[in-house]
């Protein structure tokens, strides 16, 4: 069989554990589903990224990634503030050598990362991802949209047609939302397009080397996991971060509950977007509950963390592949949303939207009532997840499917 070569274009490092586990599950589906193959992951710290690798994976080679903000793109970015038509103008820049090498040597680009062609990441990341794409594109070299959310970019039009130029040119998309399917749809983009699940879905958990403890209660464990992205940059962090105390105060005192802190992004450079910061100051304001509110040791990758998370009776989690970890374990979930993808994934899964919380609506009240609901559902809800998560493992091979037919 012939050897092929991927590039994961998207990942950057595996400080955001839902970077790992898209990166181990799709390592693991193009073995399963399209043969010998070979895998770079580009990566801003190779030995902190192989350190969580624990288990190494011969078909897996590191990278160095590029993620140098480039002079003309900040230019860029502040003249599209004052005039936003420049936008479907987007600079040229300079991407290095090695970077250009490692995407030539490869059979097909897969765009990972989950939510690379949506808004979330601003609108720099968002061209240097396309412009990395057209190196590929231009060599004639397959590009893969991976298991993605899109968009929605309806508030600014030249942006929303500039990723629609740029999603025609790909050689294929899979979705892993009927949201996107439908912002697609809107776009006029039908080719060469399917619904897939997102590969973490199929994140196999490992018990972590050593044991960690997790506060004991006859009424079971709740895990927790907040960002940034749920309480900043809104004028409200403070009150917020309060609100998410008195949550925790109640959860215990009134329902006998223990809680599991859960970061599950903690990143190398930016120490203000890292899960475990908020947490552990959340921690700190609650002394009368230690022994009962415990927070994860640092260090334990993808598996490792959902290995904890499906131990808890229940989870509540802003990081989209925290919450993943959890609903791919059968664990009655509450998203709190800040984008499409904790909206569309509950849409699918559950065929409604109960168990999420907005972002702008999160509250003390709000916890409460979303808590009181899953309480009261429970039951109805393992059993539903028991039924449904076969189909949804089954879906994440649509992804490698539509590109074996690329290639083919």
């Amino acid at each position: 069989m012939t050897e092929r070569c991927y590039y994961l274009q998207g990942q950057k490092h595996f400080g955001n554990r839902g970077c790992e586990a898209l990166t181990r599950t799709t390592a693991a589906l193009l073995r399963r589903e399209s043969g010998a193959s070979r895998v770079i992951v580009p990566t801003v710290n190779e030995a902190h990224d192989r350190a969580l690798w624990v288990r190494p994976d011969p078909s897996v080679r590191f990278a160095r990634a590029d993620i140098l903000p480039h002079p003309r793109l900040r230019l860029w970015k502040r003249a599209v503030r004052w005039a936003p038509f420049l936008t479907s103008s987007a600079p040229r820049f300079y991407i290095p050598h090695r970077v250009r090498r490692d995407i030539l040597a490869s059979d097909a680009v897969l765009l990972t990362g989950g939510d690379t062609i949506t808004p979330d990441n601003g609108m720099a990341s968002l061209v240097r991802q396309v412009h990395c794409a057209d190196i590929a594109l231009h060599a004639g070299i397959p590009v893969v949209l991976w298991a993605a959310s899109i968009g929605p970019f309806e508030p600014n039009p030249a942006l929303e047609s500039y990723v629609r130029r740029f999603l025609q040119r790909l050689s294929g998309i899979t979705v892993r939302e009927t949201m996107s399917l439908a912002y697609l749809d809107r776009l006029g983009i039908r080719g060469n397009v399917a619904l897939a699940t997102d590969p973490a879905f199929l994140l196999r958990a490992e018990a972590p080397p050593t044991a960690v403890s997790v506060p004991e209660s006859d009424a079971g464990v709740m895990g927790l996991n907040l960002s940034s992205f749920a309480v900043a940059n809104r004028g409200r962090r403070v009150a917020l971060t309060e609100a998410v105390r008195g949550f925790l105060r109640a959860a215990v005192g009134e329902l006998g509950l223990s809680v599991l802190l859960v970061p599950h992004v903690e990143p190398l450079a930016n120490p203000e977007q890292s899960d475990r910061r908020l947490l552990s100051s959340i921690a700190a304001g609650l002394p009368e509950l230690k022994g009962r509110v415990a927070l994860l040791p640092e260090g334990l990758n993808a598996a490792q963390l959902k290995y904890c998370i499906a131990r808890c009776r229940f989870f509540i989690g802003a990081r989209t592949h925290s919450t993943i970890a959890s609903l791919s374990s059968g664990v009655p979930t509450v998203s709190i949303a800040y984008s499409t993808k904790a909206w569309g994934i509950n849409k699918d899964l559950f065929g409604h939207t109960r168990y999420v919380i907005s972002r702008d609506a999160l509250s003390e009240s709000a916890l409460r009532s979303a808590l009181a609901r899953l309480l009261q559902e429970e039951a109805r809800i393992r059993h539903h997840l028991d039924k449904v998560l076969p189909l949804w493992r089954s879906r994440a091979l649509e992804s490698p499917r539509l590109l074996n037919d690329v290639l083919r």
